[in-house]
Formats: C-alpha cells, structure tokens, sequence
C-alpha cells in the first residue's frame, strides 16, 4: 500500500508539476528534477543520493536510465515511454515497471536516429565504462 501512494505522490509531480522525474520515499519526495535526458539520474548517483527502494516517475525511459535506477536500486518505476531493452532490464533486475508506451528503442532528441545514452548503454561491458561515457557525453554537450 506504502509503494502504491509513494508512486501516485511521484506521478502527481511528473504530470501536473512539469519535472521529467520525481522520487519518492516513505510518502516524502527525495529527489525532483526538470532536466531533460540522463543527466538527473547520472546527477543523482555522481552525488550518492540514496534512491534505495524509491518509487520513480520518469517520462522517458531507455536502457542507460535503466542501468542508473538498477545502480540506484530503486524499487518501481512509472514511466510515459520505456524501451523493450530498458524494460527487460529493470524486470530482470526486479524493478517493478507500469508504463504507457513500449519502444523498440529511444529516439535521440532530433528523432532522426537512437538515443546517444541509449546507445553507450547497449554496447558497454560493464557499469563503469557506461558511465564514463555518460560522463564525457554530458561534459561534450557542457551539462556538467
């Protein structure tokens, strides 16, 4: 029951307040960003905010977000658009998923093409050099 008002509390803040993504924890919001992209969830896991058993509502999920909410280890995620890899992802890793849209993948912000993050996400080896690229990526486009 606890889970279920922790998501309505996040989806509220995604639908109605315009933040790309909401967290919430034990009916109290812990994390809210407006920012576009990976850069709120890489933000919260460079400043070790702790996600632990969270409840995320997010617009748009692909599989780099994924690997960032499994590292997080939240516990359910809401979400307008999720891609087919990011949710098998967050099922295999036991996140609870609800969505409204499911894609073959994310489109990059021009929709001529896949998401850069959802492309580092897909042929990393392992979480470390995934979010070294993250890093670079968002540092070339001067978010960081």
């Amino acid at each position: 029951m606890k889970e279920i008002i922790n998501l309505n509390i996040a989806i509220k803040l995604r639908d109605n307040k315009g933040y790309t993504i909401a967290v919430t924890k034990d009916k109290e919001v812990i994390y809210k960003s407006k920012s576009k992209g990976i850069l709120p969830l890489y933000l919260a896991y460079e400043n070790n905010i702790k996600l632990d058993d969270a409840s995320v509502a997010d617009k748009v999920v692909g599989k780099g977000a994924a690997m960032l909410m499994v590292k997080l280890n939240i516990k359910e995620l809401d979400t307008i658009i999720i891609s087919k890899p990011a949710l098998r992802y967050l099922q295999d890793n036991n996140v609870v998923v609800s969505y409204a849209r499911l894609s073959d993948y994310i489109a990059n912000r021009n929709k001529d093409g896949k998401c850069p993050v959802e492309t580092m996400a897909e042929t990393s080896l392992d979480f470390d050099a995934f979010i070294s690229g993250v890093k670079q990526f968002l540092k070339r486009l001067e978010l960081i």
